[in-house]
């Protein structure tokens, strides 16, 4: 790993035989000269083909982007690229910029990118942009990470429809956290995933979003389509979900058997009891689960939808690994010690509660 003290002797550095680089040059005040100087010095790694950035806090606007879009369009053989720019002064139009020029490799197996990016001050709307996605079968890994700001007004529909052209994908991380315009085109988003028949690894993370029970269901219409999941991952806390629509999952659970990982996060939402049975009903068509996450707390959901979840979570003899909860203020923490203990009686196979 290459940190910012010892950039001077990278930029002057020459190798032709290094395959893989880190850099970790975070939280150093970095602007877009030094950048521009140390892209130019990459170019110098013929062989480079995995690539770590790590960018993060530092001092960069669209002109450093810029940048990192010309060395990018020259260095079509890299095959994995990992690239953190939060807490930068990128506007829109240049991250738009950078993710249309990475949508166009074909060579990358796996990509990841973080941004939070801050909109300069009396920046001009922006006109509907288009990316444009290339077919890329060699991707099998793929994480975005946008957290924290709006950033975009059509990515995530036109994202929906673009990841159609990664259909060897293996694992795909989507946290679109804080990101409040994303709820109606969760539709999309689920369509597009129902096209990814090679899908193992799935993690969402769709917290604070105003996420409403319909649009969510959309979402789980079309990731039940990908038969071959086996980790899910869904983390949905301070939404508005009501689980009206929760037995959606058990269409997920009849035609994605190979499940044996779940991760369930719907912690402050507006569940009641009456919804949570039919989330109940769905756990128990889950047969092949090994281990189960499930968060409700801050719902509403006394000892009755309590009651219906430990019974339903019972009926999954084969789980080895589970962590629930469902508390709110009204909780009765006896009557949950009560649960749990009728719960570790029924799951002879479980390591840990």
């Amino acid at each position: 790993m290459i940190s910012f003290r010892s950039y001077k002797k990278f930029i002057q550095a020459k190798s032709n035989n290094i395959t893989g680089l880190e850099l970790n040059f975070q939280n150093n005040k970095i602007g877009d000269l030094i950048i521009s100087q140390c892209l130019a010095a990459l170019t110098n790694y013929k062989e480079l083909q995995f690539l770590n950035i790590d960018l993060s806090n530092n001092q960069i606007t669209q002109e450093g982007v810029s940048y990192l879009c010309h060395f990018l369009e020259q260095k079509k053989n890299l095959q994995q690229l990992t690239l953190n720019l939060c807490g930068n002064q990128v506007n829109k139009k240049s991250f738009q910029d950078l993710l249309s020029c990475l949508f166009c490799y074909t060579n990358l197996n796996s990509l990841k990118i973080q941004a939070n990016t801050q909109t300069v001050e009396n920046e001009i709307k922006e006109e509907s942009f288009e990316y444009k996605f290339q077919t890329n079968e060699n991707l099998k890994a793929l994480s975005f990470e946008f957290d924290g700001s709006q950033l975009f007004d059509n990515f995530y529909c036109q994202f929906g429809i673009g990841i159609q052209q990664y259909p060897n994908l293996i694992s795909l991380d989507l946290k679109f956290e804080n990101n409040k315009s994303i709820g109606k085109e969760l539709k999309v988003i689920g369509e597009g995933i129902s096209s990814l028949k090679s899908l193992s690894k799935l993690l969402l993370n769709l917290n604070y979003n105003n996420i409403k029970d319909e649009e969510l269901y959309d979402l789980i219409t079309g990731i039940s389509k990908c038969g071959n999941i086996q980790k899910l991952d869904l983390l949905a806390n301070k939404n508005d979900i009501d689980g009206q629509n929760f037995s959606i999952f058990e269409d997920l659970f009849k035609n994605c058997k190979e499940i044996t990982s779940l991760n369930l996060q719907f912690r402050y939402n507006i569940i009641n009891e009456e919804n949570i049975s039919k989330l109940g009903q769905a756990l128990q068509i889950s047969q092949n689960l090994k281990s189960i996450n499930l968060n409700l707390d801050g719902n509403y959901i006394q000892t009755i939808g309590y009651s219906i979840i430990i019974t339903s979570l019972a009926l999954c003899l084969g789980i080895k690994y589970l962590k629930f909860s469902a508390l709110d203020n009204n909780t009765n923490l006896e009557f949950e010690k009560k649960q749990k203990y009728k719960l570790l009686r029924k799951l002879k196979n479980l390591v840990t509660l």
